[in-house]
């Protein structure tokens, strides 16, 4: 028997695990809370920790490929968040932002 799996832009597959990205507000990334998470076998309500970046992995496990043999063998399913600003400019978010890096200035890129 074959099997043929058809390919979908929102998930990647690595043997039995699957990989997607889901967008995530600044307030769930910096707060915290919950969201519904597309997998392959329908949707799902994660949490997203606070104080999350983009590129932090959320596992889902056993949300990935099922292989059917003795015993059944379950892949996992890994979601990279990824921030998204507000498409519109927000003045008062920019002014915020301004005034909290003047007193608590940080370094990303580390030598």
């Amino acid at each position: 028997m074959e099997i043929v799996i058809e390919s979908d832009q929102r998930f990647r597959a690595e043997g039995l695990d699957v990989y997607s990205e889901e967008a995530v507000t600044l307030a769930e990334a910096l707060l915290g809370g919950r969201i519904e998470v597309q997998t392959i076998h329908g949707p799902v309500l994660v949490t997203v920790p606070e104080n999350s970046n983009s590129g932090t992995k959320l596992r889902l496990k056993s949300k990935g490929i099922h292989h059917v043999t003795t015993p059944v063998r379950l892949g996992d399913h890994y979601v990279s968040l990824k921030v998204v600003l507000p498409e519109d400019q927000d003045s008062d978010l920019k002014k915020f932002v301004k005034k909290w890096i003047s007193k608590r200035p940080y370094n990303v890129r580390k030598e």
